[in-house]
C-alpha cells in the first residue's frame, strides 16, 4: 500500500520551476516600476507644458501686458503672471525668487495649473508618501521638479517661467 504525499524529487521539481518563474517575473515586475516612473514624469511634464502655453494664451488674448495678478479665464482664475505672460504663482506673486518662497511659487503653479490632484510638495508644504514630485528652485525665475517616489535614476522637469521652456530629464 502506498502512502499518500509527494516524493523528494516531486518536490525538487516543483521548487526548481518556481525558482525559475521568480527569476522571470521578478526583472519583469521591477522594470515595471522604472517604466511606471518615467511616464509619471512624461505625463505630468507634457501636462505642465501645454498648461503654460495655455495660460500664456489667455494672457495674450486677454491682451494683456506687463505682471498679470489673478489671470482671469484660468484654472480658478487665481494664476500670477510675470512680465513675460507666463504663470509664477497664485499668491499675487510676480516673480520667482531662488529661494523657499520661490519653491512655494513653484509648487503653487504646478497645482494650479495641472488638472486634478496635484502630487507636489516643496517650499513650505513638507514632502510625505503621497507627494509624486517636490518643488524647488535652481536659479531666479527657474523652478525644478524632481519626482520622488523613485529617486535613481534623477527624473524631473525643469520650467524657465522667462521663456515659458519646460525642459525634461527622464531616463
Amino acid at each position: 500500500m502506498r502512502s499518500q504525499g509527494f516524493t523528494l524529487i516531486e518536490l525538487v521539481c516543483v521548487i526548481v520551476i518556481l525558482g525559475c518563474l521568480t527569476a522571470i517575473a521578478v526583472p519583469r515586475f521591477l522594470n515595471l516600476t522604472d517604466a511606471a516612473g518615467r511616464a509619471s514624469v512624461e505625463k505630468h511634464a507634457h501636462a505642465f507644458t501645454m498648461a503654460v502655453q495655455f495660460v500664456r494664451m489667455r494672457y495674450d488674448l486677454s491682451r494683456r501686458s506687463g505682471a498679470v495678478d489673478n489671470l482671469a479665464g484660468f484654472a480658478s482664475g487665481n494664476v500670477d503672471t510675470n512680465t513675460s505672460g507666463y504663470p509664477v504663482d497664485t499668491a499675487n506673486g510676480n516673480a520667482i525668487p531662488n529661494n523657499l518662497t520661490g519653491a512655494t511659487r513653484c509648487r503653487n503653479v504646478f497645482a494650479a495649473i495641472i488638472a486634478g490632484p496635484a502630487p507636489i510638495c516643496g517650499g513650505n508644504l513638507a514632502c510625505n508618501e503621497s507627494h509624486d514630485f517636490q518643488a524647488r528652485t535652481v536659479s531666479a525665475q527657474t523652478c525644478r521638479f524632481d519626482y520622488i517616489e523613485d529617486t535613481e535614476p534623477a527624473r524631473f522637469f525643469i520650467y524657465n517661467a522667462t521663456t515659458g521652456v519646460v525642459l525634461t530629464t527622464n531616463p
